[in-house]
């Protein structure tokens, strides 16, 4: 047999075995990626369960915390607006019943002053007149104010109820999925390849022992 064959030979077996070998521990690390890929998307399953059951609970507790703001902004407005009715009524009428006193009281000078036998269009009846009407003026001024007063408390008291809404509504968890790829597995050109070079290592090798060993070397 020629060095040549039995370089074919050896490296053709070499080679069966280094393919052998190949395919063996690609088809284990493949085993092993698929599990280790199996469990990442079961562990993004698990998570994604629980982000989406949390986020159900922060749904419920914003729409609650909503619903509560807008009770308080309509049982505000409504006491606002009885309570700003209920003061026009009041310096309506006060304002009323400041008119009236002051007509009364002027009545009442005139008739003193007819009575005295005092014209009244004299000083000391013009003097009472003006003096009574200030009166009445300085009061309406101060009826004003007070009603100016009361307003403000009623906007102030408002505002205050206003504040007590709470806007303080928790933002959504979002899903990050963890990195389900694996590293592809050893390509059969790659393991081909290093059984074909595998092979003809061997094949060298064993055609140069071959050829050294040979009885029919020189």
């Amino acid at each position: 047999m020629s060095m040549l064959q039995v370089g074919a030979l050896m490296g053709g077996l070499s080679m069966a075995q280094s393919l052998m070998q190949g395919f063996g521990a690609s088809s284990q690390a493949q085993a092993q990626q698929k599990q280790a890929q199996m469990q990442a998307e079961n562990a993004n399953f698990q998570r994604r369960w629980q982000i989406d059951a949390s986020n159900r609970n922060i749904t419920k507790a914003n729409l609650a915390k909503a619903i509560q703001n807008k009770q308080i902004e309509r049982t505000s407005l409504s006491e606002r607006a009885i309570q700003e009715v209920y003061q026009k009524f009041g310096f309506d009428n006060s304002k009323s019943q400041y008119s009236k006193q002051t007509n009364q009281v002027n009545s009442a000078l005139l008739s003193s002053i007819s009575g005295r036998n005092i014209s009244a269009s004299s000083g000391t009846a013009r003097a009472l007149l003006r003096q009574n009407m200030m009166n009445a003026s300085t009061n309406m001024a101060n009826l004003r104010i007070t009603d100016m007063n009361k307003r403000r408390d009623i906007n102030t008291a408002y505002q205050n109820r206003l504040n007590q809404r709470d806007f303080n509504y928790q933002e959504l968890q979002i899903f990050m999925p963890g990195d389900t790829s694996t590293i592809s597995g050893t390509p059969t050109a790659q393991i081909l390849a290093s059984g074909a070079l595998s092979g003809l290592q061997a094949g060298i090798g064993a055609g140069l022992m071959y050829g050294k060993d040979s009885p029919l070397r020189g």
